[in-house]
């Protein structure tokens, strides 16, 4: 990857968490805290980030010598039959519940994958979903009338 692909890549992932996906609109939070006549101290959260869910931490790894692309997220806590991959056109949708709790995180896909080679494991509250990467020829050779 060079470090143009790896910066578009961390721009793509900064912007992600920066807009709402159900309304495309920025996601904005912050706190207050203040104590209380009681001299308890009490936080009071506003902004619209709570609505959207938690974002999980999700890494994509190309791995080039085996030929296979890894996504791996972060949930622990959560049961297996709690946790939702979808492959998408060029992307990667993981949904989880734990609860009253929602997660929720995608990532793109910069290479083609073999829709039929897709694996998933869940263990130690790391999922880890694996594909082959589609083989094309880096360039074609074109004959000249």
């Amino acid at each position: 990857m060079t470090p143009f692909e790896e910066f578009d890549r961390l721009f793509e992932r900064m912007f992600r968490g920066s807009v709402s996906p159900r309304t495309g609109t920025p996601v904005w939070c912050g706190c207050e805290v203040a104590v209380g006549p009681d001299g308890v101290p009490r936080v009071r959260e506003y902004g619209n980030a709570a609505e959207s869910g938690r974002r999980l931490p999700i890494e994509v790894i190309d791995d080039g010598k085996s030929g296979r692309l890894k996504v791996v997220a972060e949930i622990p806590g959560v049961e297996k039959d709690d946790i939702e991959v979808t492959l998408e056109e060029g992307s990667v949708t993981v949904r989880a519940t734990r609860g009253e709790t929602a997660y929720e995180g995608s990532v793109p896909l910069r290479e083609n994958v073999d829709r039929d080679s897709v694996k998933a494991a869940y263990r130690n509250g790391i999922l880890e979903v694996s594909f082959a990467v589609e083989s094309r020829p880096k360039g074609q050779r074109v004959s000249v009338e």
